[in-house]
């Protein structure tokens, strides 16, 4: 997570009721969630042996071991195994990811977030490596009782490329969910062609 959620809570006064997570990792973002006084946490995270650590790291939340699309399906992941298991994509890595060897992969099951029919979690954090289109193609019920939506946005730039294949712009994100009340209230682009973006749906 690059934009500092408890500013941005502030800034919005937002009332968060729960959090899902997708694309957890090891749940790195866990500290700030309690610090905020949220308890109703789930999380998704499809690698096995990175799995297996947010199970031990985060006993307090609801876990599955799932990655999330628009189909229900097994897929298989691409996996930078060199670095704790840094980075993990159902997309494939373009060339441009220069020195980063995804040396690993693993048949992972997929499932849409609708076909789970949760209604108590208004914030949805998602950081899926370039997939949140798709991840966002399959929750369109569930963003009835959401609020607000933190992902990774992704773009073309003069200098970098980007760095999965098949990856969705943010252009693409923004016309998905403007029909659902939802608006690009802020970006940060530290990647330069990869940041956050915070989506807040109209009262």
């Amino acid at each position: 997570m690059i934009l500092d959620l408890a500013k941005l809570k502030d800034k919005y006064s937002m009332r968060i009721t729960g959090v899902i997570h997708i694309g957890a990792h090891f749940g790195e973002e866990h500290t700030t969630y309690k610090s905020l006084g949220i308890g109703n946490i789930i999380y998704f995270e499809p690698v096995k042996k990175t799995f297996e650590v947010l199970s031990k790291r985060v006993p307090d939340a609801t876990l599955y071991n799932y990655a999330l699309g628009n189909e229900n399906k097994y897929v298989e992941m691409f996996i930078e195994a060199a670095d704790a298991y840094g980075c993990s994509s159902v997309l494939q890595p373009s060339s441009n990811y220069a020195g980063v060897a995804f040396s690993m992969n693993e048949l992972v099951e997929m499932k849409r977030l609708d076909d789970f029919g949760f209604k108590n979690h208004n914030f949805l954090n998602i950081d899926v490596q370039g997939y949140e289109y798709e991840v966002l193609k399959g929750s369109l019920n569930t963003l009835e009782c959401v609020d607000y939506i933190l992902c990774e946005i992704n773009r073309e730039s003069p200098h970098k490329q980007l760095d999965y294949i098949g990856i969705t712009t943010v252009d693409k994100v923004v016309q998905l969910l403007e029909p659902y009340g939802f608006s690009l209230v802020e970006e940060d682009w530290c990647g330069v062609s990869w940041g956050d973006g915070l989506f807040v749906k109209s009262k």
